[in-house]
Order: C-alpha cells, then sequence, then structure tokens
C-alpha cells in the first residue's frame, strides 16, 4: 500500500497543516468535509468535489482531499446499506441486479445503466443525503478533540525542542 493512502499519512498532513497555524475547528470542518465527500456513493466525483467544496467554504484543500483518499474505499462498503436506505425511505422493491452485475452494465453501456436504474440511484445519493449532516458533525465533533490533542503534543515537542537548544547554546 502506497504511503499517501495510510492513516498515517493524513496525520503528517495534519500536523504539516497546524505547524502553519490551522485552527483546529477549520482542521476539524476540512476532516469532516473530506469524510462526508470519501463515503459519496457515486464513483468518480470526489476529487473535483473536494476541491469544489473546499473552494468555496475555505477549507483546508490538503486535509480535505487527504481524508477523502484514505476513507474512500469505505463508499464501496456503504454502496449496499445506502440503496436499502434509500429504498426503504422510498418504499421501493429491492433492486434486482446485483452490484456485481450493475458495475459490469455501467462500464460497457453507462448511459443505458444509468437509465435503467435511475431509481437506485436516485435511492442511494438521497439516503447518503439524509445521513450527511449526522456524518458531518460526528465526525467534526469526535476530530476537534483529537485535533487540540495534537496541537498540545506539537507545542510540548516544540517547547523540549527550544529547551534542548538553550541548553546546547548555554553550554558552548
Amino acid at each position: 500500500m502506497r504511503k499517501w493512502f495510510s492513516f498515517k499519512a493524513v496525520k503528517e498532513v495534519i500536523v504539516t497543516q497546524l505547524h502553519q497555524g490551522l485552527t483546529p475547528r477549520k482542521c476539524s470542518c476540512a476532516i469532516a468535509t473530506g469524510l462526508l465527500i470519501g463515503v459519496f456513493p457515486i464513483l468518480g466525483l470526489a476529487t473535483v468535489s473536494c476541491l469544489i467544496v473546499a473552494a468555496i467554504f475555505g477549507l483546508n484543500q490538503p486535509i480535505t482531499h487527504a481524508v477523502d483518499v484514505v476513507v474512500g474505499p469505505l463508499k464501496y462498503m456503504l454502496i449496499i446499506p445506502y440503496l436499502k436506505f434509500g429504498e426503504w425511505l422510498f418504499g421501493a422493491e429491492p433492486m434486482s441486479v446485483s452490484l456485481v452485475q450493475l458495475t459490469k452494465d455501467f462500464a460497457t453501456a453507462p448511459l443505458e445503466t444509468l437509465k435503467l436504474h435511475a431509481d437506485s440511484f436516485m435511492h442511494v445519493v438521497v439516503a447518503w443525503a439524509v445521513l450527511a449532516p449526522i456524518v458531518f458533525i460526528l465526525a467534526y465533533w469526535i476530530s476537534l478533540p483529537m485535533i487540540r490533542k495534537m496541537i498540545k503534543m506539537i507545542e510540548r515537542m516544540k517547547d523540549k525542542q527550544e529547551q534542548q537548544a538553550e541548553e546546547i547554546t548555554s553550554e558552548g
């Protein structure tokens, strides 16, 4: 697995941005946005969506994109739950084709597949939209204390480095 797909890489991006003066609230907002876009159930829209949403709301681009990339695989695991939830919301009959077949159909005839399964795509997107505010708020409030803790750790490390530098200077 490549380094930029890891949670460690996301942490490095966050630490770098915090060193540059990013506030905990803005950082948590970027994390929540990256998570939300990363689990959007329609494939192929995440990167452009991150770019546009982060630009419109003045969010930190590196953090938003890093989180989106790391959580991106979750979207595959969530498609079926989104679909079932959307079908439940609309009182619709369950989709009659498998996800594997749908993927094959979409690869060979995207427009026809989209027309044939437009209701299912709508169910998935509506389910995501209904859950989006909850996911955003939870991600924001869970990440905020973690970011604040990271800042304290960074400050302690900085103080320790300054103290060591002073000791070296005073010895010389």
